[in-house]
């Protein structure tokens, strides 16, 4: 029988504990029931001319992908890879169309890296047409994340949202530093991120700070103030993890460390302090902030000024 082959990357599978096949080249690992279904499409196929086969699935691939059947079009490349595994673009197309079937509860970033590098390290001296396509879909898949993403935090500005997007943020620096370490090349991740950082720059800037500002404002109570302080803390995170995605896009992570310190700064200029009376008619002064808390939002201000998180 032949070998079971990977449905990512079309690797040699080995079987591992408890009847799970493990990819020898990506470590993807595959469930028993998927075990049991490769062998017998394996056991199951006619051998014929393969390279007429492969014409016809990579053609239904590229039929389906053109029609945004992107599911459709990931299983005739997979179709292609069980056939011939180096097949340099049946890989580039599984990774665009695995990385379209991207969702907030599937996030499958990385499986689109895996391919891409396959997909360089198949197809030899001429990669610079390809890596040119694939650098703007890297690009693609982060700007329709980023307006996903947004949009979901822009409605629910809470610690929820702010987790999932900085999960995703950081999953996809570690997607495009996969790709460098398997195929050798270096993206230029300022490209890839350009359209994101500009679109969280303006999001979280201009809708998200001035809403959650008006939100305070419209009530002014301790309560109120304490839940402007946390969304506020929301948005930093996603800011600081936007600066980290780049490597050295100063132009863009000077308007974000200035907008980090526009926001915390408004935290600092709404404190105020409570009077708390007690049963015998007398008053106590309560600050909003800690003492401490004051502190170390002082000191992030520094740091952004001078541009260091």
């Amino acid at each position: 029988m032949a070998a079971l082959t990977c449905d990512i990357c079309g690797g040699r599978l080995k079987m591992g504990k408890g009847k799970i096949a493990i990819c020898e080249s990506c470590g993807m690992e595959h469930s028993v029931e998927r075990v049991r279904e490769k062998i017998q499409e394996v056991k199951g196929t006619v051998h014929v001319d393969n390279a007429h086969l492969i014409e016809n699935f990579l053609s239904m691939a590229q039929d389906a992908y053109s029609t945004e059947n992107y599911a459709e079009a990931e299983r005739y490349c997979n179709k292609v890879l069980e056939n011939d595994p180096s097949h340099a673009e049946a890989s580039f197309l599984k990774g665009k169309a695995v990385g379209w079937q991207s969702t907030i509860n599937n996030f499958r970033f990385k499986e689109s890296a895996i391919c891409f590098a396959n997909a360089m390290n198949f197809i030899g001296d001429n990669s610079g047409e390809m890596l040119i396509e694939m650098s703007d879909q890297f690009r693609a898949f982060a700007t329709s994340l980023c307006n996903l993403r947004t949009e979901r935090f822009s409605k629910w500005t809470d610690q929820e949202e702010s987790d999932g997007f900085c999960s995703d943020i950081r999953e996809m620096k570690a997607a495009i530093d996969y790709f460098t370490r398997q195929s050798n090349i270096k993206l230029d991740k300022n490209v890839i991120f350009s359209n994101f950082s500009f679109s969280v720059y303006t999001t979280l800037g201009i809708a998200v700070s001035n809403k959650i500002l008006l939100e305070y404002y419209s009530d002014r109570s301790r309560s109120a103030y304490n839940t402007f302080v946390e969304k506020t803390k929301y948005c930093v995170r996603i800011l600081e993890e936007t600066i980290v995605l780049c490597d050295d896009d100063d132009a863009s992570d000077a308007n974000l460390f200035e907008l980090i310190v526009t926001m915390l700064q408004r935290v600092l200029d709404n404190n105020s302090s409570d009077y708390i009376g007690n049963r015998w008619g007398a008053y106590t002064e309560q600050p909003r902030l800690s003492s401490s808390e004051k502190s170390d939002i002082e000191s992030k201000i520094r740091k952004c000024k001078t541009k260091k998180l």
